[in-house]
């Protein structure tokens, strides 16, 4: 997309906007069950509040499950931006 050799190489907001595509694209991978309808994803703020209780329910699963031996990084769900 970015015309880069190294990550290092990208600006701020070229930066910004791959996390936003690998954002939305994940959104889009999820199961139909699991993904939210057309107008949240293109409402800003009800997107929000879909993602930040999409990833608490994640993070409370994860901890049901710690039982079992996974971690949360061990789902197939997870996003690491870093």
């Amino acid at each position: 997309m970015f015309p880069i050799k190294n990550a290092s190489e990208l600006s701020d907001t070229q930066s910004l906007f791959l996390h936003w595509i690998e954002l939305y694209d994940w959104v889009f991978s999820l199961p139909d069950n699991e993904r939210p309808n057309d107008r949240v994803i293109h409402d800003d703020v009800s997107f929000d509040v879909w993602h930040k209780s999409f990833l608490a329910k994640r993070m409370s699963d994860s901890r049901g499950s710690s039982a079992s031996g996974k971690s949360a990084s061990s789902h197939d769900h997870v996003i690491n931006f870093g």
